[in-house]
């Protein structure tokens, strides 16, 4: 069974220092007694439906868990699970997605899970559902939006971004108009930063008459981090929101409020039977909803991937992982520095917080394009030496084989979530520039 860690584990290191100082935290999907701790849902406010005929009733709110595709040709490029939190007070919206692709050609064909997938995964590129399971190595992607019935400005809401976004032309006086940054996505095709403006006209009447939403999209590629992290679509030509039909959000629920008296529309692939004890569809099946999976608060102890049924509900953390720890960010073109590891971690209690529990013997190698990926190997770079981008695994050979395996030791923290690893790579004789780093 593989696992993923769907964190980027940032490490506090500098390529010409000796000693880096690193602290590598994992986020978990548990609860200290195994089961899941679920919050109340609030009940929605009064609305007035005579307010804004554009909003639903009772309460005016557009909130949920959708499915959201992005076709080309006769396959889906795209496939997401989002989720939309909407303000019905102030049309604020806040939105999680994670995405997996079809398409090998529009993610990094040198991934760390693409070699490494069982028969079966990967990219199909046919239309159809994802290909299985579809894990993302990505954490949850955030965006902001707003329920837009003249202009939207983000910086009136606090945000950076100050250009000013309006419905597509030609549509009806109402919209969705989301910003979603995707960052860190390796050396692809499309960058290593994208920024995803999407477009849903009234969407209380789509969803009324055809139980889903077709929208616009345009995406800015190749942005910086500066703009990806500032949710900046200043690379959209002003106004031009392309063609109606580029991105289609559907309801995750087959019992979505929204549909009204239309069934809703579901893909192909959603089981809205398979639910998670809060009684809301989960569709990895490993008891925490795709809504608790995409919280941003992590107050029910769940993974953050939808698509991964390994990373929720779990007393024991033991077996193999990749790990993935960012010692300089990429920016855009701009190579970083990052550490990949393999370890095998072994939980030597199931439960409790006493320093040991965790025990990790752990291999890594050095990607960037200025260090030698093996220092006891012939070669010079940029050959010998990794691309400095978080998708791509350096060239072979990947490490020296005289070299022994680190042994870190570490808890788990039922409390924050996390399981908590340190311990000292030592530099052999034929170490890179970095010396002894202490993680």
């Amino acid at each position: 069974m593989q696992r993923t860690i769907p964190r980027f584990l940032a490490l506090g290191a500098a390529l010409a220092g000796i000693v880096a100082l690193v602290v590598l935290v994992m986020t978990m999907g548990n609860s200290s007694s195994g089961t899941t701790a679920f919050a109340a849902v609030t009940p929605a406010p009064t609305y007035d439906c005579d307010v804004d005929p554009t909003k639903p009733c009772p309460d005016g709110n557009l909130s949920g868990v959708a499915d959201v595709i992005v076709p080309l040709a006769d396959y889906y490029v795209y496939m997401c699970i989002a989720r939309n939190d909407h303000d019905s007070a102030t049309d604020d919206i806040k939105s999680a997605v994670v995405c997996v692709t079809d398409n090998d050609a529009f993610g990094d064909p040198n991934n760390a899970l693409s070699d490494i997938n069982v028969p079966g995964e990967g990219a199909d590129g046919v239309a159809g559902p994802p290909p299985p399971p579809g894990y993302s190595t990505l954490p949850v992607n955030k965006g902001i939006g707003k329920f837009v019935t003249t202009s939207w400005t983000p910086s009136d809401d606090g945000h950076a971004d100050g250009n000013t976004y309006s419905c597509p032309t030609g549509t009806v006086s109402n919209c969705i108009i989301t910003i979603t940054c995707f960052p860190r996505l390796g050396a692809s095709v499309l960058g290593q930063n994208n920024i995803a403006l999407t477009a849903f006209p009234d969407p209380k009447a789509q969803m009324t008459s055809d139980g889903f939403q077709e929208g616009y999209l345009v995406l800015v590629t190749g942005a910086t981090n500066a703009a990806c992290d500032s949710y900046d679509g200043a690379g959209m030509a002003a106004g031009d929101w392309g063609t109606l039909g580029a991105v289609e959000s559907h309801p995750a629920d087959d019992k979505d409020a929204l549909c009204a008296a239309t069934p809703c529309d579901q893909v192909a692939w959603r089981d809205s039977d398979q639910r998670a004890a809060d009684g809301r569809v989960d569709y990895d099946d490993d008891g925490c909803s795709d809504f608790q999976e995409l919280d941003k608060t992590d107050q029910f102890k769940c993974g953050d991937d939808p698509w991964n049924p390994y990373d929720s509900g779990l007393t024991d953390y033991s077996g193999p992982y990749t790990l993935l720890a960012e010692a300089a960010r990429a920016d855009n073109a701009i190579a970083g520095a990052y550490f990949h590891c393999i370890a095998d971690i072994q939980q030597t209690t199931l439960l409790g917080k006493t320093d040991g529990d965790i025990v990790a013997r752990a291999y890594c190698y050095i990607d960037n394009p200025a260090v030698l990926v093996n220092a006891a190997v012939a070669g010079a770079c940029p050959a010998a030496c990794g691309d400095g981008f978080p998708g791509a695994a350096p060239p072979f050979p990947f490490g020296d084989t005289d070299s022994k395996h680190t042994e870190l030791t570490g808890f788990v923290d039922n409390a924050d979530n996390t399981l908590k690893i340190r311990g000292c790579f030592e530099a052999g004789p034929d170490a890179c520039i970095l010396g002894d780093v202490y993680v």
